[in-house]
């Protein structure tokens, strides 16, 4: 069995050593690569990564700057990227020595295209849980209500080969995140399990890319700020909602493609956007992220 563990660096100076510390304490660590890809880090993260070279069967990419979301698509697309298994991994989190065994074992008999995801704890940047768990019920996993907001993590992931080799056809015109777009490319093309137990500590601190939580007011407002006004004019719906339906119009359900059409050109047509707004499978179990949705939505600005 070989598992591949994707990890995308970028000045992991304060936290990395603590996550490849708990790489090398996974009970099936013999079984793993970590396939490492460095977004062209400045400080000792080199130094980090060197000191673990005994313990973790380790393949390192120093690269030029990406971003997170390229960074981990590109380090995902490598040819030489090969195993039964695979799984993204944060610098900044702790993983439990168990999950990845736990997420193998949830999936390995199962047949076809398999995302597995498990919820977590919360960790500070001192290590203490500060929440038992990060979905608060049972999150909603539909391919409309991962458009309206993500529910998942990509740290939280582990696949299958048979879903590798589907995601590397995907022909996109934007990568807004890498999670976001092998979530959508599973609900389409396989399952997604969900398994409630946590299984690593996610780490919230100020230079978090996505969380808000633990961050002061003035990071919250700038993370709102991009998420409502630049991230839309960077990545989006439409185009989204485009390279779908050019990859996956033939296999996916009519009211799927019903739902995704309203998307096409919808910031100047307010009927779209009241059918958008209105819509039964507008849903997510992020009711915050709900309401920001349906706002942009008829802001034209998502």
């Amino acid at each position: 069995m070989k598992i591949a563990v994707l990890m995308s660096t970028y000045n992991g100076h304060k936290y990395l050593d603590k996550q490849l510390k708990s790489i090398a304490e996974q009970t099936v660590v013999n079984h793993l690569t970590l396939y490492i890809r460095d977004d062209g880090s400045k400080d000792d993260t080199f130094d980090i990564i060197d000191k673990w070279k005994n313990k973790i069967n380790i393949v390192l990419y120093k690269e030029k700057n990406a971003g997170p979301a390229m960074s981990f698509w590109q380090l995902l697309m490598k040819s030489e990227v090969k195993a039964d298994y695979y799984a993204f991994c944060d610098q900044d989190d702790i993983w439990y020595e168990n999950k990845i065994d736990k997420a193998v074992k949830t999936i390995r008999n199962k047949k076809g295209p398999i995302l597995y995801c498990s919820d977590c704890e919360v960790i500070n940047e001192k290590d203490v849980v500060i929440k038992e768990t990060y979905q608060n019920k049972r999150p909603v996993i539909t391919l409309e209500s991962q458009l309206v907001c993500g529910s998942m993590q990509g740290c939280s992931m582990l696949f299958n080969n048979e879903l590798k080799k589907i995601i590397v056809r995907y022909k996109s015109t934007q990568i807004p995140m890498h999670d976001i777009v092998i979530m959508y490319i599973a609900l389409i093309n396989g399952k997604v399990i969900y398994d409630k137990e946590p299984l690593f500590g996610y780490r919230m601190h100020s230079n978090n890319v996505v969380a808000k939580d633990n961050k002061s007011i003035l990071k919250r407002l700038k993370s709102t700020y991009i998420l409502w006004f630049e991230s839309g004019k960077k990545y989006p719906i439409e185009e989204m909602v485009n390279d779908l339906l050019n990859n996956y119009s033939t296999i996916l359900k009519y009211e799927d493609i019903e739902y995704l059409n309203l998307f096409l050109n919808y910031k100047r047509n307010i009927i779209k956007k009241i059918k958008i707004v209105f819509n039964s499978k507008t849903e997510s179990s992020n009711q915050k992220g709900l309401r920001s949705f349906r706002i942009r939505v008829l802001l034209g600005i998502i």
